[in-house]
């Protein structure tokens, strides 16, 4: 299909109204008529553009949707975090569903409550004594402080020794402050504070059962699962990287982290990647064979990258007929991602799950192992920065090599030709990778991942 431009459209126009002989004379730039046509010439030319892309996209879509294939769409990475407030308290702060936070500017969003738990004091019954039985009644005011000698607790009550008696009752005392030391045994508090406190016949005070009830206030929530605000692995953060908190929360909660990586982010799969799959679907039709196996593994949202290696000359741990290393962005394998690879290759025994695997054929699943990538090189640089141009390597060589799938080779030429498109990168010497100046041959049950890069910056 043809598409025309905004001046063609305008021409047409103007060429079928002087063709009509209408008697409309005045087609200047800036008359009545000319400015109706323009106005309509705009969005007709817009129209043609995207019928045309409408047109194009469908036409690359034919072959697909006979299969009913579809571009995975990526996933959302997660992870489990943890918020702190800055001193222990009596009360539980809450921190909600819906919390912000954020680390590298990539901003992840809490999808369960968080509580940080509150203490309390202990409470514990004490006696007073007095040295001996008058016909007098004696008083212990409330607020009296009581001690084991370290331990302070504070009586909630009045006690009482009544006339002729060297005891008072049993009293509630509160301990001073929250915490399971508290919790002191029957028979430790013996200690009267400040005796002036007190009337002077009374000689002594004891606990007659232990004191219970405290409990030590926290400063850390309960581990929380946060997710990303957007598809993608660049989400897939490292541990300790998510600091920072960027919803208004209550003054006392002054901190986030991450102990554990996030993990599952994926990107959208792009045309090439959705070829190749398509490639591997239709070399697999039967189900059963190498591109079967990887085509339903790759059709899971959250594979990034597949490989199978087949144990033709002795069976894997003496039980296996093929392994399917799989990749989920991170290089890594989750156990629930390898749940569902096995129940796609093994099937889940429903008519909509037959399997893939051959009747008789074992199959295991694992995660590829990871090749550290480490990268030296020489490169002059013309009027720039050089911290800018430092930033840049690493940021687009960790892209690079965390970018490729299992089985995978880190090539050289590659490298340099990235490096190259760097702004004020005039030219790469001395490239070495793992110490070699060969390229970086990849096993099938291997993945490459990015780890360091030393590059010497040469001003010219």
């Amino acid at each position: 299909m043809n598409t025309k431009s905004y001046r063609q459209i305008v021409t047409q126009m103007k060429n079928r109204m002087i063709a009509a002989m209408s008697g409309i004379t005045d087609f200047n730039e800036g008359s009545n008529i000319m400015t109706i046509f323009e106005s309509i010439a705009r969005p007709l030319e817009q129209g043609y553009i995207d019928t045309r892309t409408g047109y194009s996209n469908n036409l690359r879509a034919i072959p697909y949707s006979i299969f009913g294939f579809e571009q995975k769409k990526g996933q959302k990475a997660s992870v489990q975090v943890v918020f702190t407030r800055n001193e222990p308290s009596e009360s539980a702060s809450t921190i909600p569903v819906g919390t912000r936070i954020s680390g590298n500017d990539l901003i992840f969003i809490t999808s369960q409550e968080a509580i940080i738990e509150g203490g309390s004091k202990a409470t514990v019954n004490v006696v007073f004594t007095r040295a001996e039985a008058t016909s007098s009644v004696t008083y212990i005011p409330a607020g009296t402080r009581v001690s084991n000698g370290t331990l302070v607790f504070i009586t909630t009550e009045i006690a009482v020794i009544g006339n002729g008696a060297t005891q008072s009752g049993v009293v509630e005392a509160q301990a001073e402050n929250m915490g399971e030391i508290y919790n002191v045994s029957a028979g430790t508090i013996t200690t009267i504070s400040d005796q002036s406190s007190v009337p002077e016949e009374i000689t002594n005070v004891t606990n007659p059962d232990a004191a219970e009830g405290g409990v030590d206030g926290a400063t850390q929530s309960n581990s929380v699962l946060a997710g990303a605000e957007n598809i993608g692995s660049k989400y897939n953060l490292a541990e300790n990287t998510i600091t920072n908190i960027e919803s208004s929360l209550s003054s006392e909660i002054v901190a986030v982290n991450n102990p554990g990586a996030a993990t599952g982010g994926t990107d959208a799969e792009t045309s090439s990647q959705m070829l190749r799959r398509f490639k591997y679907y239709i070399n697999g039709l039967q189900g059963s064979n190498k591109y079967g196996i990887m085509a339903g593994v790759l059709g899971i949202e959250g594979v990034r990258s597949v490989s199978v290696e087949e144990h033709f000359t002795s069976l894997k741990d003496g039980i296996y007929n093929f392994t399917v290393y799989v990749d989920d962005g991170t290089g890594l394998l989750t156990s629930d991602l390898k749940n569902q690879v096995e129940d796609v290759i093994n099937g889940t025994d429903t008519e909509d799950n037959p399997g893939l695997r051959a009747a008789g054929v074992n199959c295991d699943v694992s995660a590829a192992v990871i090749v550290n990538i480490d990268i030296v090189f020489t490169a002059k640089i013309y009027r720039v920065e050089q911290a800018r141009v430092q930033n840049e390597i690493q940021t687009k060589l960790q892209e690079y090599i965390n970018g490729l799938g299992i089985n995978e080779n880190v090539v050289l030429s590659s490298i340099i030709v990235l490096l190259k498109q760097i702004s004020g990168i005039t030219d790469v010497t001395g490239l070495t990778v793992n110490g070699s100046t060969d390229n970086k041959i990849i096993a099938v049950n291997q993945i490459a991942r990015f780890r360091s890069v030393d590059a010497t910056i040469i001003q010219q």
